[in-house]
């Protein structure tokens, strides 16, 4: 059963964030790389929250996961903070957070459409 995966606005800067990051404290080559396995990981969405040990997360929103990047051999110490819409097939991704960073914090008010 494929899911279709979308990235919400947020999601989209913080993955052009932490590669400008990555390439800043490390290398272009590692940036191109850690790109490469975010891009990767967010592709693997369409195989369903199950299927990817989504985590629950209560919010202000129903339906709110986390999901992490770092699976099948794929180092990461990033997730995704994802909304899965059951009726629609579709998880978006709003955010790609750091794992060391709270949550809950990072929730938008307004998720969008």
């Amino acid at each position: 059963m494929t899911w279709r995966v979308r990235t919400a606005t947020a999601a989209d800067e913080d993955f052009d964030v932490i590669v400008l990051w990555t390439e800043a404290a490390f290398s272009a080559a590692q940036a191109e790389e850690y790109a490469a396995r975010l891009s990767a990981a967010i592709a693997e969405l369409c195989e369903g929250p199950a299927s990817l040990r989504a985590k629950p997360i209560k919010g202000p929103h129903p339906n709110l996961v986390t999901v992490r990047v770092a699976r099948r051999r794929r180092k990461s110490s990033h997730l995704f903070l994802c909304q899965v819409r059951k009726d629609e097939k579709l998880i978006l991704v709003l955010r790609i957070l750091h794992e060391r960073m709270d949550v809950r914090r990072h929730i938008p008010d307004r998720i969008e459409d």
